[in-house]
């Protein structure tokens, strides 16, 4: 996981904090996965940003089945559309 970020917008494309659920933290973590110096593969890097989102739901939020629910949206949204953000190494 990369520590330095390079351009960092958070939640691209989708709110950081959907119906009061801070993901922006871990959005943070998954921007820099997505760099260009990164050191994981796409798919490791939105694995990293599921299980991110959900330790979030379990830890802040009480295991939400909500919170649960828009960490499986935001991780759908990436694998299908994350593609093009994408500048680390190996595949898509």
């Amino acid at each position: 996981m990369s520590t330095t970020t390079y351009s960092t917008d958070y939640c691209t494309l989708a709110p950081d904090s959907p119906f009061g659920f801070s993901f922006g933290a871990i959005c943070a973590i998954h921007d820099d996965n997505y760099g260009p110096n990164s050191t994981v593969s796409r798919p490791l890097a939105d694995q990293i940003f599921h299980e991110g989102m959900r330790n979030i739901c379990d830890t802040q939020y009480g295991g939400s089945a909500l919170c649960h629910l828009m960490a499986d949206v935001y991780f759908i949204g990436v694998r299908l559309f994350g593609g093009i953000f994408y500048e680390g190494p190996g595949g898509n």
